[in-house]
């Protein structure tokens, strides 16, 4: 007979994986032991094999359930009532939303997404490229479909992902700019040019 879940499992459970991505992100994976993991999340070393087998694990954990929440963010974005603009902003404002608290989590995608198995790896870049998909065919519709060129196609999308999926570099969320106004500003100069979407006097 399966022992029962603890009526707070997914909430350990999630306490480990945060903790975990903050301490990737600030030493490295590799740098990174099972013992400081379980310290970090003040846990026991074996009480953190009850909810993942391994530190990959738990690596593939925090990037999976981030794409996740991206690529259902994404598609909650989608909503044939709004018009192409709307729902492009949309996303953007979203998307920099989440980047707020999940900035551990967005940095480990980006260094250390060849740390997992393969498979594990297949399944993560396919979830991005549903995002990238959702991305590229409201850019289409906003600006006018790049059929003849899917270079262009290609460089649009990802000039505008490139301007979003970084911020976790610099941004800081406590500064005189929101999240918001940002996605505002980057819709803006993505949309009507940097001459006009740069006319904001917040600072970063």
């Amino acid at each position: 007979m399966a022992r029962p879940l603890s009526p707070d499992y997914d909430k350990r459970k999630e306490n480990i994986l945060q903790h975990s991505a903050e301490l990737f992100a600030e030493v490295g994976y590799h740098k990174a032991s099972i013992d400081q993991l379980a310290e970090a999340s003040n846990i026991t070393k074996s009480l953190i094999y009850h909810y993942f087998k391994s530190k990959q694990d738990i690596l593939y954990q925090c990037m999976l359930n981030h794409v996740e929440l991206l690529r259902s963010t994404a598609r909650g974005c989608i909503d044939p009532n709004q018009s192409s603009e709307d729902q492009l902003q949309n996303i953007l404002l979203q998307f920099l939303q989440i980047y707020e608290t999940a900035g551990a989590r967005h940095r480990i995608l980006v260094n250390d997404l060849q740390q997992l198995l393969p498979e594990q790896k297949t399944e993560i870049i396919v979830i991005q490229n549903n995002i990238t998909q959702i991305f590229k065919t409201l850019i289409n519709k906003v600006a006018g479909s790049g059929d003849q060129d899917k270079n262009l196609d290609t460089a649009r999308t990802f000039l505008l992902l490139s301007m979003i999926n970084w911020t976790h570099t610099w941004f800081n969320a406590d500064g005189t700019m929101t999240s918001q106004e940002l996605g505002k500003l980057v819709y803006d100069i993505f949309v009507n040019g940097v001459a006009r979407g740069s006319g904001t006097s917040h600072e970063p």
